[in-house]
């Protein structure tokens, strides 16, 4: 026999977009309410640090 349950592709599809709209909004509303993102220190710029290499003899 066969089954009785059919599948509703339009169920996964409505359930999937809750997920992703349910994401969106997290990391929204969990942020400073600005769709720009952050940079961070090594993106912002400003501070600068460069190393230079010394040999033993000091030269």
């Amino acid at each position: 026999m066969a089954s009785s349950s059919t599948v509703h592709p339009a169920r996964y599809l409505a359930l999937f977009l809750v997920l992703l709209i349910g994401a969106f909004l997290l990391v929204f509303l969990t942020g400073d309410k600005k769709p720009d993102p952050k940079l961070g220190i090594d993106l912002q710029g400003g501070t600068r640090v460069t190393l230079t290499a010394r040999t033993p003899d000091g030269s």
